[in-house]
């Protein structure tokens, strides 16, 4: 038998908290994947702003200074990705916000995720690539979700457990949001080193 780690039981009290709110993380999914779905289709209508906002958010990434990891191999690619995706986008903009009970958290995702959909739309990517991004995607926008649901469910949680016990567990959505993080980041460096290099012939490359 394997016996229970302490990053074992965080998971299991953050997934436990999404199994209890399961309403408020399924509308939290709904709501904010559609919105990258939409921004992806809407991509279509608008191609030449759709090229702008993709080339906006790549010079962005690139002024992260994550790029000069990926020379480096897909073990340090993957820890620079995670630490960015976790300090920026789970914890700065999306744990910290949603202290106020999900709101601000909300709000802040459903505009990065419009973005991210036109950025990142099949009208502007070939399909193989997109196919091989599209594991990344799902995974990585889960991480913020997750941590957005956990704090709009702090809005009933609060009424049902008291505010003080709610907010103490709030905390246990960050590591499931690290683990997510974690896969999507190792997944998106071999894509990156490993996959696309290998598949470059039949992406005509």
């Amino acid at each position: 038998v394997t016996r229970p780690t302490l990053w074992r039981t965080w998971l299991r009290r953050g997934l436990g908290i999404a199994k209890e709110q399961r309403r408020v993380f399924l509308w939290v999914n709904v709501g904010l994947y559609g919105v990258f779905i939409l921004g992806a289709l809407l991509a279509y209508s608008t191609p030449v702003l759709a090229k702008e906002v993709s080339d906006w958010v790549g010079s962005s990434l690139s002024g992260t200074g994550i790029v000069k990891y990926l020379e480096r191999g897909v073990p340090e690619a993957a820890s620079a990705i995670t630490y960015w995706n976790f300090t920026q986008g789970a914890f700065g903009t999306t744990f910290v916000p949603g202290l106020l009970f999900g709101i601000p958290a909300l709000l802040i995702n459903l505009g990065r995720f419009l973005v991210l959909g036109f950025a990142l739309s099949p009208a502007l990517i070939p399909g193989l690539i997109y196919l091989l991004h599209l594991p990344t995607v799902i995974v990585e926008l889960q991480a913020y979700i997750f941590i957005t649901a956990s704090g709009v469910a702090l809005l009933w949680r609060g009424r049902k457990l008291g505010w003080r016990l709610a907010f103490r567990e709030y905390i246990y959505c960050l590591p499931v949001a690290l683990t997510l993080l974690v896969f999507a980041a190792w997944y998106e460096a071999l894509e990156i080193l490993v996959l696309i290099p290998a598949l470059a012939p039949a992406l005509g490359r």
